[in-house]
């Protein structure tokens, strides 16, 4: 029974509830088997990630009262051919988890699963990505916060991790009161240079399928969609 499920203490501890990733699942009764002692086990909340949506699993799944609350999409753009250059974008150096820093990372959240499915409502939302930030600016989860600042106030950001040979965009986001200036691809500017400075040879960012202007802000910045997962929750 333990190959069918991963343990997400993180998640676990910081909703305050059990929760679990389903792997490894082959029909609808060994769903319905594993889904039943998750629950036995006080469990309330599963995640199931699928890689297309086409195949007789989703149909399963479904039926099964697995709610399909995401299409993550994840993109990547390679720094072969990249001509890079620095630009004003400054690199966080301090520890301070201003207001700035937090409202644009719920703002990055805008498409989130944890915001969109209505069955969190004990702040998920806020503390995950509340501790995303927080974690990023003290460096245990990103080498690098970039920021753009206008009168002194933050209103464009992005998280990278270098995870060689990659570089990781984390969170990114710019003020919705900032929004067409040009502030987003400043941005990505940044963050070529800093992967190429890493020796890195792809970016890779991740977003939602009904983020459709991030996805067309992305491509048109030369990113390419590579993977989609389709993302169930099951509430137990």
């Amino acid at each position: 029974m333990y190959e069918k499920f991963k343990n997400l203490s993180y998640d676990s501890q910081l909703f305050g509830y059990r929760v679990a990733e389903l792997i490894n699942i082959n029909d609808k009764y060994e769903l319905l088997d594993i889904l039943r002692y998750l629950k036995e086990n006080n469990y309330k909340l599963c995640y199931y990630f699928v890689e297309n949506d086409f195949d007789e699993k989703n149909k399963w799944i479904e039926s099964c009262n697995g709610y399909l609350i995401d299409v993550k999409v994840t993109l990547r753009k390679s720094l072969e051919n990249v001509d890079v250059k620095d630009n004003e974008i400054k690199i966080y150096k301090s520890h301070y988890l201003s207001d700035d820093l937090i409202s644009l990372a719920l703002q990055s959240g805008s498409y989130s699963r944890y915001k969109r499915d209505k069955l969190f409502v004990n702040n998920e939302f806020y503390n995950l990505y509340y501790d995303w930030i927080r974690k990023s600016v003290n460096k245990e989860i990103a080498d690098y916060v970039l920021i753009y600042e206008n009168s002194n106030k933050i209103v464009g950001m992005a998280t990278i991790k270098i995870n060689m040979p990659d570089a990781v965009i984390g969170l990114i986001a710019v003020d919705k009161n900032f929004k067409g200036k040009g502030i987003g691809g400043k941005l990505l500017q940044k963050v070529d240079f800093i992967a190429k400075t890493n020796m890195c040879e792809k970016i890779i960012v991740s977003t939602q399928e009904l983020n459709v202007e991030a996805l067309n802000f992305y491509q048109k910045n030369k990113y390419e969609i590579f993977s989609k997962k389709y993302v169930y929750h099951f509430w137990l």
